[in-house]
């Protein structure tokens, strides 16, 4: 049987992820991305293979500069952006959460941590840097950061009437909602306001990302305004299923209804044909698709993608599991 993570090993070196391939080929000129050897590390000791988490680990070391993080290497591995983007750079505070958590490299992990900068986050006016900040901190059981995070939330969401945290839906939509039930579930903590900001929230993705009954992510053309315009068919992203699969699994263990994890076999469906194109984005290899376009799969097969399917496919077999 082939491993789940045979093909990310693949496109992992000594040094790091690459970024991008094309029909099957790494394209070493797009380098290396900050964003995707952190996520790869938490995928990697998701499905154990501290090897490979190894060396995620030590693309972030290296990616280390004064207080911040280099953003791109090129593929004579030299940087090519400092500093990283407010997304990457959360994206890194969240992997080395999670395997500080996870028991991983703890003294390597913490010693990275306290180099970093805590406010570079909170100059951004985007709010998916604070939710990915978020979930950091509540893997990391630190309640006073995590609460900075998260009011920057819930204030967010207290200032429209649409029912979202923002006036239109982009990509990774649902790391939102997500984020605070990593929280709540994380510290043991039931409260009325953040419920009804999660029924509400999770409502409005599923009204407003699929089309009929089949889920369809926000494609990546444009912005999707809250109950506007038809969503764009094409530019479908594994992020955006990948995230709706890993919200609606811990809607699922916070709210205790059987729903979620119905909704979330839809989308983990999405990756395996329950999609616009009924085609799977998947191969035999477990390599993920970058997404549904005019030519409906894409012949691309990224880091991004491919990382963002496995954790997906992890969290929604490990629920099935015990549920």
């Amino acid at each position: 049987m082939i491993r789940p993570t045979a093909y990310l090993e693949k496109i992992t070196d000594d040094f790091g992820v690459w970024q991008h391939t094309k029909k099957g080929k790494i394209l070493r000129s797009e380098g290396y991305a900050l964003d995707d050897s952190a996520r790869a590390l938490i995928v990697f000791l998701l499905y154990n293979k501290k090897k490979f988490a190894q060396i995620c680990l030590q693309y972030l070391e290296n990616s280390l500069v004064g207080n911040n993080l280099v953003g791109f290497f090129n593929q004579e591995r030299k940087s090519v952006a400092f500093p990283a983007s407010y997304d990457a750079f959360a994206l890194a505070l969240w992997a080395l959460g999670f395997a500080v958590e996870k028991n991983f490299e703890v003294k390597r992990c913490t010693q990275l941590l306290s180099s970093l900068d805590p406010n570079y986050t909170s100059q951004d006016v985007h709010i998916r840097p604070r939710a990915y900040s978020l979930a950091a901190y509540s893997h990391l059981g630190d309640k006073k950061l995590a609460e900075i995070s998260l009011k920057y939330l819930v204030d967010n969401y207290a200032s429209r009437s649409n029912k979202w945290f923002e006036d239109y839906l982009f990509y990774a939509n649902a790391a939102i909602p997500y984020s605070i039930l990593l929280y709540l579930l994380k510290f043991n903590i039931s409260h009325k306001k953040y419920d009804t900001i999660l029924l509400e929230s999770i409502n409005t993705l599923e009204r407003e990302m699929r089309i009929g009954k089949i889920p369809a992510p926000i494609g990546n053309r444009k912005r999707h305004e809250i109950s506007g315009n038809a969503n764009n068919h094409f530019g479908q992203q594994p992020i955006d299923a990948a995230f709706m699969v890993l919200m609606l699994t811990l809607a699922f263990k916070y709210f205790k209804n059987s729903e979620y994890l119905r909704e979330a076999k839809d989308w983990m469906d999405w990756f395996y044909g329950n999609n616009i194109c009924h085609t799977s984005l998947v191969t035999p290899e477990n390599a993920c698709a970058d997404g549904i376009d005019e030519n409906c799969i894409s012949q691309n097969f990224g880091a991004e993608s491919t990382i963002m399917y496995l954790w997906a496919r992890h969290e929604y077999e490990t629920i099935t599991k015990i549920s």
